[in-house]
């Protein structure tokens, strides 16, 4: 029982930061600016985040071509869906809440209407050697709030970190958890060990329905 109502406690958590953080972007105001006028009974304030609360922190996501494969979409044509994926929102990432290894869904940089489902391999201070014609591609370090991104299929002939550059992490609008090939064949995505023991209470709470959804 006393597991149950921890594991209840820290859904509600969730769901509390992630609102609190979805009005402090909008507003573009610090979340802890947005927590002292909830404190102090600001009824606009109140509402927004209500409104945010109501949301269910996971969405789903179909995600095509075959950039992650073999992970995701294998042997998929370069346009083709397959693969759902349940893609945990967050509105105000920082290298508390997404982490190297996570397989995230992040913005183009140049072109906020694209969307892709990247890794991270990087993070802000990591040094990046280059593989290939060192005196071209000098080493250097990730800088602060940002990260480097890839795609798990080397042969996939697309954009990340290769072609754009390190990211600044509110290019990120949420991390991949859950992938639905068919009615009988889903699984757990693997992310970092933090990311995934955070996600882990996330999916207990809100998979069945998606499941039901999209089998």
């Amino acid at each position: 029982m006393a597991q149950s109502l921890l594991a209840r406690y820290r859904y509600y958590i969730a769901r509390a930061s992630t609102a609190v953080d979805a009005v402090a972007v909008a507003a573009g105001q610090d979340p802890s600016v947005i927590a002292s006028k909830l404190a102090q009974n600001d009824s606009e304030t109140a509402k927004k985040i209500s409104a945010e609360w109501q949301k269910p922190l996971l969405y789903k996501l179909a995600m095509t071509g075959n950039s992650m494969a073999p992970l995701l979409n294998e042997n998929a044509r370069e346009d083709e869906a397959r693969d759902v994926l349940f893609i945990r929102r967050l509105p105000r990432p920082t290298e508390q809440s997404v982490f190297v290894r996570d397989v995230v869904v992040m913005r183009d940089p140049s072109d906020a209407r694209r969307k892709y489902v990247r890794r991270i391999v990087a993070a802000a201070g990591d040094e990046m050697i280059s593989d290939r014609e060192p005196e071209k591609f000098p080493p250097f370090f990730i800088p602060d709030n940002h990260c480097w991104v890839q795609c798990d299929n080397p042969a996939a002939p697309t954009r990340d970190s290769r072609s754009f550059g390190a990211i600044r992490f509110d290019h990120i609008i949420g991390r991949a958890i859950y992938a639905v090939k068919n009615a009988t064949e889903h699984y757990r995505i693997k992310n970092s060990d933090r990311a995934t023991a955070e996600d882990d209470i996330i999916l207990s709470y809100e998979k069945p329905a998606l499941l039901l959804q999209v089998t």
